[in-house]
């Protein structure tokens, strides 16, 4: 190759390079933009539908415990709530030991007591439908987050 050539195109030949390698980082980072975009969209997407979710989860968890708990309020009315009490086991009458020896009993309960004590509830008690509302907050809240991803 002639030197009086490299001289002479040679400026030329390394700014039409330059250039080239310019288009080329450019066409480069537009396309990474439009990647990065894209990706942004996407993830996007990804959150609105789980804030869908997590909305259409909270008013059928809503819906069920409004419904239940107008059940409930129906029970408690109608005096159920002690009746459901007794036949879960969870009321009703305890069985005093016959046998005493080892154990201390508070002054309330003699030794000498061979019945059954009948548990302090009434069929309209304050108590026990307060709990039988808590209950029902409780096991609405465990079932929602049970039905959340990751449980």
């Amino acid at each position: 190759m002639n030197p009086l050539l490299l001289i002479k195109f040679g400026p030329y030949v390394v700014i039409a390079l330059l250039v080239a390698a310019w288009g080329v980082q450019t066409a480069r980072l537009s396309n990474a933009k439009l990647e990065l975009a894209n990706y942004r969209i996407e993830q996007q997407q990804i959150i609105q539908q789980q804030i869908d979710d997590a909305n259409k989860r909270r008013t059928e968890t809503a819906n069920a415990y409004r419904e239940k708990s107008q059940q409930l309020a129906l029970s408690i009315k109608a005096g159920e709530v002690f009746k459901r009490c007794i036949a879960a086991g969870k009321c009703g009458v305890q069985q005093q030991p016959r046998d005493c020896s080892g154990l201390r009993l508070s002054a309330s309960i003699s030794p000498d007591d061979s019945g059954p004590q009948p548990v302090p509830f009434t069929g309209n008690d304050a108590a026990l439908n307060d709990c039988a509302v808590t209950t029902l907050q409780l096991n609405t809240l465990q079932t929602d987050i049970e039905q959340q991803d990751g449980y």
